[in-house]
């Protein structure tokens, strides 16, 4: 019996001394080193501290995670570096040469540490995304990158039921989709070919859409919207009192429901160098917003294949001493007029989009390589993103380009330069055809 258990003994020592060995021999060497120090101090308003390390088992990757303050944290990314010493205080410069991409996931953290999101990308190109409810059950996954939905689309209810279930081919619906309640119950069933049904019903997602097929519009059309701003505030008496040369723009990010209610606003910026007192513009702003939205009566919904669905509109307020007017832009106004008669209409969606030379990742390398923050922008906070859009030709070179979500106009104007100067792209192309189409690029301006 004592023979028995100091043999294994003897094994229980043997293997751990195997085991250890190994480990040792196994050890990664990574193909790069961590210059000065692994943890680092921001402030870019939401968080206070970046950590950077070796990724464990990729020995070209390192994992950065960004804490907010108090020690929370809030993000936690793999990535792939192509260079051979890593410094943390240099991410801009590794961006921008295209030797930092984000390769692997990305997750995203709430307050009590539970995930929000799984973002998993393959050399700076997203794949897919993964959003959680506070239970941790999943909530929703497309496949695809930000801008094209490519793969599956699913949703849950919080009780871990399935909701809706599809599939996208290049932003087109393509195969059966199904919608169901939160009891398993089958509510609608239809097939899609290219974007088109084929057989049963019209199944839409229960979400806020941002590029539905008809933006929420004023009943009576644009000019009669202008008519009612102008009737509601004109005889306000801090309108009354601005001066004759006055000129306010106020952006505006509006959630409108399925019935064409108002569901949420937000004063995004307003922008005007006379406007020296912010709080003083602000207090104006929601003085005349409540005038204006107290009583409304809504807007004839969004719709999506001519299904009423709930949407974002962005709008532009124009505020002088003769009341407010309106320009409505919004992200899906991605539709450029055509200059010439002869032109080809360009496409919203191609099989094999227009890409700039080095992929995604390279895109905003240029865009944040090239951006020069307005001096007197910068020197009165002001700061948004602002989308533009323009036209990739056949030969891939950039026209039509305008801006299409406005922040302010000296914002405007630079990210305008920055697309206009951009080299020319890879052409997209449509059943092996190089052709026209239409993108639309969003340029961030933030201030730390």
């Amino acid at each position: 019996m004592k023979i028995n258990t100091f043999l294994l003994l003897v094994l229980i020592i043997s293997g751990f001394q195997v085991q250890q060995a190994y480990s040792q021999k196994t050890e990664i060497t990574h193909t790069f080193k961590i210059a000065g120090s692994k943890r680092i101090p921001v402030n870019t308003g939401t968080a206070s501290e970046m950590v950077v390390d070796y990724d464990s088992v990729r020995i070209d990757h390192v994992v950065i995670s960004v804490f907010k303050k108090k020690g929370i944290l809030k993000t936690n990314t793999q990535l792939l570096f192509k260079g051979e010493k890593f410094n943390l205080y240099n991410l801009d410069e590794y961006v921008r040469k295209g030797e930092l991409l984000v390769d692997g996931m990305k997750k995203e953290y709430d307050e009590d540490k539970s995930v929000t999101s799984e973002l998993f990308y393959k050399e700076g190109n997203l794949q897919r995304q993964t959003f959680f409810y506070p239970n941790g059950k999943m909530q929703m996954v497309l496949s695809g990158s930000e801008r094209i939905l490519n793969g599956e689309y699913k949703m849950w209810y919080p009780n871990g039921q399935l909701s809706f279930s599809g599939n996208y081919r290049y932003n087109l619906k393509n195969g059966e989709f199904q919608k169901f309640d939160e009891s398993g119950t089958l509510l609608k069933k239809g097939v899609y070919s290219g974007g088109k049904l084929i057989s049963g019903e019209v199944v839409i997602q229960d979400i806020i859409f941002e590029l539905p097929d008809k933006l929420a519009k004023y009943r009576d059309g644009d000019n009669a919207f202008n008519d009612y701003l102008k009737g509601k505030t004109s005889e306000l008496k801090c309108v009354k009192e601005l001066s004759q040369d006055f000129v306010r723009t106020i952006h505006l990010d509006m959630t409108i429901d399925k019935q064409g209610g108002i569901l949420k606003i937000d004063n995004l910026t307003n922008s005007n160098p006379k406007d020296i007192n912010a709080s003083t513009a602000n207090a104006t702003n929601v003085e005349i917003l409540k005038a204006v939205f107290g009583d409304f009566h809504g807007f004839n919904p969004a719709t999506v294949e001519d299904v009423p669905v709930a949407s974002k509109l962005y709008m532009n307020l124009i505020l002088t001493k003769d009341g407010l007017q309106s320009r409505l832009k919004a992200i899906a106004d991605s539709l450029i007029q055509k200059e010439d008669s002869d032109e080809d209409t360009p496409y919203s969606f191609v099989e094999q989009m227009p890409e700039y030379n080095g992929g995604e990742n390279a895109l905003r390398g240029y865009l944040s390589g090239k951006v020069r923050y307005p001096m007197e922008a910068a020197e009165k906070g002001i700061q948004g993103k602002v989308f533009v859009s323009f036209i990739v030709e056949k030969n891939g070179s950039i026209t039509h380009v305008k801006v299409t979500r406005f922040v302010d106009p000296l914002l405007d104007a630079e990210a305008l330069r920055i697309v206009k100067e951009m080299p020319k792209w890879i052409p997209g192309r449509q059943s092996g055809k190089t052709v026209r189409v239409s993108y639309t690029v969003p340029i961030n301006f933030a201030l730390e």
